[in-house]
């Protein structure tokens, strides 16, 4: 597609890219929120990994979201670059193009009340 031209400069810009649909413009259908999917870890920092959803589309799972019991110094000791990684879509910035993915909240949280046992003899307090 033809973009801009210009005959004095002999000069025109064309574009591919806005001969295809934007795939953010439908992105809460595809992608809503709590949703899961699979991705690919394209790039590890220290403060998360991010992975490509498909074509144009990825988020970043921040560190404190992989996992719910353990603590990593650095994303790269849960995950590598290339790997596939299951994820919840916990939001989207539409106008900035960034999905806040988890990692964790594919299960439930093990520290909720209903996971926790209930001690098998009744609790009483005993006399001071």
């Amino acid at each position: 597609m033809v973009v801009t031209l210009s005959k004095d400069e002999r000069k025109m810009s064309l574009s591919i890219k806005q001969l295809t649909e934007d795939p953010w413009s439908t992105i809460e259908t595809k992608f809503p929120l709590d949703s899961r999917h699979k991705g690919i870890v394209k790039n590890i920092t220290p403060y998360g990994v991010f992975v490509e959803l498909e074509t144009g589309i990825g988020g970043m799972i921040h560190i404190s979201d992989l996992s719910w019991i353990k603590r990593f110094n650095h994303p790269s000791e849960y995950t590598k670059v290339g790997n596939e990684i299951e994820v919840v879509i916990l939001g989207i910035d539409k106008d900035n193009r960034k999905l806040s993915l988890g990692h964790k909240q594919i299960e439930e949280d093990p520290g909720t009340p209903s996971k926790l046992s209930s001690p098998s003899v009744p609790y009483t307090k005993a006399p001071l």
